[in-house]
């Protein structure tokens, strides 16, 4: 968890709608009913999705997108950005922008 307790994945995806990214739905509500993932957000056009795996048994966040929204739906998506759980709200606010393409020069 990150210093203020909130889980990480959870914190990712506020910052996923205060970029912009809005729910995508039901697109791939059956899936990750079927297999337990989290939602999928879409921002112009790719999706995105936070989830937590463990490595070495850590918690880590992982941001994975796609660009079809047949593989969307699916869950099939490509991997970007992974980084530990335990973060600093800046760093993961750093992941999370550079994975959607934000200018990460930002003061």
């Amino acid at each position: 968890m990150m210093k203020n307790n909130k889980p990480a994945v959870e914190f990712v995806e506020e910052l996923l709608l205060r970029y912009g990214a809005e729910p995508a739905g039901d697109l791939d509500e059956k899936v990750r009913n079927a297999i337990g993932l989290r939602k999928v957000y879409c921002l112009e056009n790719e999706y995105y999705r936070a989830d937590e795996i463990m490595v070495e048994e850590k918690p880590y966040v992982v941001i994975s997108t796609t660009d079809v929204e047949q593989f969307a739906a699916l869950s099939i998506l490509d991997d970007i950005a992974i980084f530990p759980a335990d973060a600093s709200e800046e760093e993961i606010d750093s992941q999370v922008r550079t994975a959607l393409g934000i200018d990460t020069d930002r003061e």
